[in-house]
């Protein structure tokens, strides 16, 4: 009897043990112990009879794993251990009627009597042929089968290797890679950092995870916050990157579900599991403009209460901290009411790390956008804090120790831009007091205590803001400062763009933005260069003589590609303290300098095969424009010149030239990656320029874009030239003039010059988009037509009017049109195939009548007969008749005309089908089918009034 208690007394310590060393069932607070997961029960629930063990084959490790915050002699390690992908619904935790923050856990121990048993091992190579720790854990749903273990008895600043395993089996995790930092007092030559912010997963792939992973030229990942977003966007089963759960999050298993879906993006599991990374959160990983008592969507009142089904602002931060804390491979810090993670990390004796929140830890109240003027007048309030007492006071005590410890230089990792900052370059508001310029006092509190003590070499790094900015630190009201020269400044500031959320330069080319850019440098003194077109992230390269920033954009995140491009380079010396003239070398390839060039290259290196091109639009778009097609909800609504008028477009048309420019050689230094195709429109208008009097504010019209290759209709705005525009004759269905206008202004173009009332015309190609209209204003200016087209479309060509129609299956069309003899006053050629069909024309074309080629093969052999067709003579071997290759131009007579055809029933749109906004990379690969009978129409989506 002793012996068999005592052996139920030892399994009780040893499981119990085991929970303890899974670090996520411990309180995030070491003061408030009772926010803890009860170890206890969670053990003595899994000695019951009916816990039965969890069969290895049942379980997955389904997110891989990651490691961070490294120690000179340990890391975190951690992973996710699971019967499935879905994440464990209990809010349990952190709701009900339960003491403030009190995790108390008796309802769900109940529910869940199976621990899940792990392995972890470190080791020094990939092999494990020297082991220096392992251990074993439990993990269960209560804390969403996560796991995570501190990895001890390691050595300062080496690479160790790690797996973990469900115990006794060969169900094994992939192994990851992990370091140590130096020990405190340790000489380092050299530490690099690749630092990162704003990943938004419904906004595109996380390409600068992955290309800063496999190039492998840092130390350690570094993230400012929002390693998430809060909202909903996008709709699960029709977009590739819809946010699950497809809402705006709440609960705990809201961001739970959130976080697991981001773990999914497979270059940012490689990044997590090659790196130790030390984050920190910004605002999203909560909610939007979080602060002390609320966010830009929630407050402290009972109508917030009740809008959000009974959930208060607390309890939303309890679900997202408690949620970040399972997920991310942070320590458990000495926090304060959950919600602390500001801590540093002594990196030798090269640099202190300084991780702040300046979001949700006690920050005065912010811009709420219904607030803006009262923060405004507020900003400059004395008693107004980014980080609250507590912590502002402990931040400045790290400054003064890193000084005093003799640490060659001050990293201060840091959520939001810290320089001042004038954007009315880029924003109708020049103030963002949603920085540290609505936090005036605050800012000028972290600079008084920078010049009185004379801490030199700091700098602050930034994310938030979706954009790279570069600036010398500088107390511009209290201080001289020469900007040629960075005299009088204190440190830098290293601010970077997104992963993939979108910033001034969304829907922008790069020379645009770039022209943004300059605006903003023109504006700040301090600001040395701003750059807002290229989503990426930086590295810092940091050694005891200087620092090095490198910037790296990526070219398209709308689908996952290897692509980087260099950005600029930027150099701090030891004890300068502001960047080195001649700043950047003076040249940049994107946005602008405060002095020197921009030289766009569009120099690309492939960081899987370490290659580097000249990588054009079409190698970018590979697969085709259909593949990386995504709406982009912050597109802002374009503004319009006196000559101009704004529609708002209802449906839009496709037409070949909308895919097959972008999909050809076109540079991508010229456009961009950021382009809305399409010209065609039908629609509203919404406002109009001060030379236009032909049109007024909600009249329908419609018409065509002409010449853009960027700023498209397929968008829910779109600023169009007034001879482009005509108007929408009543009782004609937005669809069918969604598609008239290129087609239209082509086949009239084509015609009306060209013919009398009686004439015969050919039309080769009747059944697409241009034939379909031909064919119908060639009966309306009085008409014979012929046309061609195949078996299926011969009943849908003659309903349009054709008088014969010469079925290219079935026949030869040289041949049919041939034994008529000179019949045609007019050919018109939409298609370019029969490729004699120009030099067989004599044949069966008038001695003065015409030869219209409309459209062509887009092949070598295509613009090799069309170039033969237009230069050369007869005795040469080309055509005896007069070519014409039409260009389509705008013109306000013919849409005109258009209108009138209409109006009278004489030509109606012809369309194949009709797709919703969403379903516009579906429309093109039915319009490049080949195969639509008439056009294919996209509905834009209207927003919501």
């Amino acid at each position: 009897m002793g012996s068999s208690l005592f052996a139920a007394v030892s399994l009780a310590a040893l499981v119990t043990a085991s929970f303890d060393t899974n670090l996520n069932y411990h309180s995030p607070s070491r003061r408030h112990e009772g926010l803890g997961i009860d170890v206890p029960k969670v053990a003595k629930r899994s000695l019951v009879k009916r816990a039965t063990p969890w069969d290895p084959s049942q379980l997955n490790f389904t997110h891989g794993v990651a490691s961070g915050d490294p120690y000179p002699h340990s890391v975190i390690l951690w992973t996710r251990i699971a019967p499935s992908l879905v994440n464990d619904g209990s809010n349990v935790t952190v709701s009900g009627n339960v003491p403030f923050y009190s995790h108390e856990t008796e309802k769900y121990i109940k529910a869940s009597p199976n621990p899940i048993c792990v392995e972890y091992r470190v080791g020094t190579d990939g092999n494990f042929s020297t082991v220096v720790d392992k251990g074993t854990a439990y993990t269960t749903s209560d804390i969403d089968f996560t796991v995570k273990v501190e990895a001890k008895k390691l050595a300062p600043f080496k690479t160790y290797y790690y797996q973990f395993n469900v115990c006794g089996s060969n169900n094994k995790s992939p192994t990851g890679r992990t370091k140590t930092s130096p020990d405190h007092d340790d000489a380092v030559s050299k530490i690099s950092l690749a630092v990162f912010s704003c990943s938004n997963y419904p906004m595109g792939y996380f390409n600068a995870y992955g290309n800063a992973a496999r190039k492998d030229k840092v130390d350690f990942f570094v993230h400012l916050g929002d390693y998430i977003y809060e909202y909903s966007k996008g709709k699960i089963g029709k977009d590739q990157r819809a946010a699950s759960p497809e809402k705006e999050i709440f609960s705990l298993y809201d961001y739970r579900t959130r976080l697991g879906q981001y773990r999914s993006d497979l270059d940012l599991r490689l990044a997590h599991q090659n790196f130790a990374w030390i984050p920190t959160w910004d605002d999203h990983e909560v909610a939007n403009n979080v602060y002390r008592d609320g966010t830009s969507g929630m407050n402290n009142t009972e109508a917030s209460f009740k809008k959000f089904g009974g959930i208060s602002v607390d309890s939303r931060k309890m679900n997202a901290v408690r949620a970040y804390f399972e997920w991310m491979p942070i320590r458990q810090v000495d926090m304060d009411d959950n919600l602390r993670i500001w801590r540093s990390f002594k990196m030798g004796k090269l640099f202190d790390l300084i991780m702040l929140d300046t979001r949700n830890y006690d920050r005065s109240i912010t811009t709420l956008d219904w607030n803006d003027d009262y923060i405004e007048k507020l900003k400059d309030d004395a008693g107004r804090s980014l980080m609250g007492s507590l912590q502002e006071n402990w931040f400045y005590r790290q400054l003064s120790k890193s000084k005093e410890r003799g640490a060659a230089w001050r990293i201060v990792g840091n959520q939001i831009i810290f320089s001042r900052m004038n954007n009315s370059a880029v924003y109708t508001n020049p103030l963002n007091a949603d920085q540290w310029d609505g936090y005036t006092a605050n800012r000028n509190r972290t600079l008084h205590h920078l010049y009185s003590n004379e801490i030199s070499n700091t700098a602050f790094l930034a994310g938030d803001s979706h954009a790279n900015w570069v600036s010398d630190l500088v107390w511009l009201d209290e201080t001289p400062y020469d900007q040629v020269t960075g005299a009088g400044a204190i440190g830098v500031e290293f601010a970077g763009t997104a992963v993939t959320s979108t910033g001034y330069g969304a829907g922008r080319s790069i020379a645009n933005s770039s022209d943004r850019s300059a605006g903003l440098v023109r504006d700040n003194r301090e600001l040395q260069w701003a750059e807002g077109y290229y989503r990426g992230y930086y590295e810092l390269h940091i050694s005891p003589e200087e620092l090095n920033a490198r910037y790296y954009g990526s070219p398209s995140v709308a689908f996952r590609n290897p692509f980087e491009v260099s950005l600029a380079n930027f150099t701090v010396k030891a004890g300068a303290n502001h960047l080195q003239r001649n700043v950047a070398n003076g040249s940049v390839e994107s946005g602008a300098l405060q002095r020197g060039k921009t030289v766009p290259t569009n120099l690309t290196l492939n960081t899987q095969t370490g290659t580097w091109n000249v990588t054009g639009f079409n190698q970018i778009t590979k697969g085709g424009l259909e593949k990386h097609l995504k709406i982009n909800d912050a597109t802002p609504v374009p503004t319009i010149t006196d000559n101009e008028i704004l529609v708002q477009v209802h449906a839009m048309g496709l037409n070949p030239v909308d895919h097959k420019v972008t999909e050809g050689p076109m540079p991508l230094r010229l456009i961009g990656t950021n382009l809305t195709p399409g010209a065609d429109f039908c629609g509203k208008v919404a406002k109009i320029g001060k030379n236009v009097n032909e049109f007024k504010v909600d009249e329908w019209v419609f018409g065509a874009k002409i010449g853009s290759l960027k700023d498209g209709t397929l968008a829910q705005y779109v600023a169009v030239p007034k001879q482009m525009v005509s108007s929408l004759p009543e009782g004609v269905k937005v669809e069918d003039a969604a598609g008239v206008g290129i087609v239209g202004l082509t086949a009239i173009q084509a015609t009306k010059p060209n013919v009398k009332s009686g004439d015969s015309v050919f039309i080769n190609g009747g059944s697409g988009g241009t034939g379909a209209i031909g064919i119908q204003i060639a009966k309306a200016l009085g008409c014979n037509v012929t046309t061609t087209c195949s078996t299926p479309n011969v009943e849908l060509c003659k309903s349009l009017g054709a008088d014969e129609v010469i079925d290219y299956k079935k026949e030869d069309v040289v041949q049919a049109l041939t034994s008529k003899g000179p019949t045609y006053s007019l050919i018109i050629d939409n298609i370019g195939s029969p490729p004699n069909l120009y030099k067989a024309s004599s044949s069966f074309i008038l001695p003065h009548g015409k030869f219209v080629q409309v459209g062509m093969t887009l092949s070598l052999g295509g613009l090799t007969q069309t170039g033969r067709n237009m230069l050369f003579p007869h005795i040469l071997g080309g055509g005896k008749n007069s070519y014409q290759m039409i260009i389509t131009k705008a013109s306000v007579d013919d849409l005109g005309q258009l209108g009138l055809f209409m109006k009278e029933g004489k030509v109606k749109g012809v369309v194949d089908s009709v797709w919703e906004f969403e379903d516009a990379p579906k429309a093109f690969e039915k319009l490049k089918t080949g195969r639509a009978k008439g056009k294919v129409v996209v509905k834009v989506r209207q927003d919501e009034k």
